[in-house]
């Protein structure tokens, strides 16, 4: 599977794409073993297998058609968000929760969509129970969102050329996190938190 940013060939050596260039198809260097140290083993160290083959698919047809997997996910996160934040906002009206309350969604680690602290607690978790596109919804947000997160961190281990020992070790010294949203009236907030 191509993604801009990282071929994965069978050759010896590794095609990395510079950034400057992704999408002009110029600045593409060969990084030999020897000459990159363990830079070009990056490639053959991702493991694609564990991604949906409907998943593996979409991103691969987004390459072949030219686009950037990053830029193309972040677009369809915003749409995600947008749809989600409609939804909860009608949800939240309709149950009489005064519209500058703060809510604080979080994805437990069940996958659940679960309810911060908040005066409007209970009302939010009963939202939450008879609306369980939500909970979907959030879910695949989450999921696309930590996509773009693990590509990010891809291409600055590749930019950097500090390796795959470094993105190993960053992938081990990474904090859990939890992925959550907090809305306030028409502000909201769709981050990644220190797991608790």
């Amino acid at each position: 599977m191509n993604i801009i940013g990282i071929e994965n060939t069978h050759a010896s050596a590794s095609r990395i794409q510079s950034s400057e260039s992704a999408g002009q198809g110029t600045g593409t260097a060969e990084f030999s073993p020897a000459a990159r140290g363990d830079q070009a083993m990056i490639s053959r160290g991702i493991s694609l297998a564990e991604i949906n083959p409907r998943t593996r698919a979409a991103l691969q047809k987004i390459v072949e058609q030219g686009g950037d997997v990053q830029k193309t996910l972040q677009g369809n996160i915003e749409i995600l968000q947008e749809d989600f934040l409609g939804n909860l906002s009608t949800r939240i009206e309709a149950a009489g929760i005064p519209s500058g309350s703060k809510v604080t969604l979080r994805l437990s680690p069940d996958g659940s969509l679960a309810a911060g602290d908040s005066p409007h607690k209970n009302a939010v978790e009963a939202i939450l129970a008879e609306a369980p596109e939500l909970a979907e919804s959030f879910r695949e947000i989450a999921a696309q969102s930590a996509l773009v997160r693990d590509i990010r961190s891809i291409r600055s281990v590749v930019t950097i050329h500090t390796g795959l020992a470094a993105y190993a070790e960053m992938e081990d010294n990474a904090p859990s996190s939890t992925y959550q949203v907090s809305v306030k009236g028409d502000m909201s907030h769709f981050y990644f938190s220190s797991a608790r």
